[in-house]
């Protein structure tokens, strides 16, 4: 079992280890990683290689207890998924996480305490040639749509109402900030 936790000596958030044979006796082993942030760790394999995900960030390593190493930026998709939960339908890995909210509403905003965020749609995990994590929708929820909304490759450019959207007697409603896109 890897678990969230701070080292007795060091005082350091850890991805903590421990196994057991039967399920009720737990036997705590040296822990996998030191990270500043380490919610909701989840091991797992990928090819020849296995990753350890915990809050923003992942770590690879050829063997289950490691040693893990950061890779390319270490962070699982963007900055912004945060607390990853990852499963395995027994063909794929699945991962959905939680959206941190930006302040102000912003993508220029602060990220961390802004707001409750939003839960991401879930996602395909694999890995790529040189064993780096990547993402794709998943088929189930791609196949769910047949037609396109807004192509963005389009010229002009689409007409975007920018504003807060919330629901209001089960339906989504935006009360609009500002506007932009063709000229009417």
């Amino acid at each position: 079992m890897v678990f969230s936790a701070i080292d007795a000596e060091t005082q350091l958030n850890v991805q903590g280890l421990a196994t057991s044979k039967d399920l009720i006796t737990w036997k705590q082993e040296k822990h996998l990683l030191d990270l500043p942030a380490s919610d909701c760790p989840d091991v797992f394999k990928i090819g020849d290689w296995w990753y350890c995900l915990a809050h923003i960030t992942y770590h690879r390593a050829r063997e289950p207890r490691g040693p893990y190493e950061k890779f390319r930026d270490g962070f699982i998709e963007t900055p912004f998924l945060s607390v990853p939960q990852e499963m395995f339908d027994g063909k794929r890995h699945l991962l959905t996480g939680h959206i941190i909210a930006l302040q102000g509403e912003k993508d220029s905003g602060v990220a961390g305490f802004a707001g409750p965020g939003i839960r991401s749609m879930f996602r395909e995990v694999y890995a790529d040639e040189d064993g780096g994590l990547c993402m794709r929708p998943v088929k189930e929820f791609v196949d769910l749509y047949n037609e396109v909304v807004v192509d963005l490759a389009a010229e002009p450019k689409p007409d975007v109402l920018y504003g807060k959207y919330d629901y209001r007697n089960g339906e989504l409603v935006c009360k609009a900030t500002h506007h932009f896109g063709r000229t009417h």
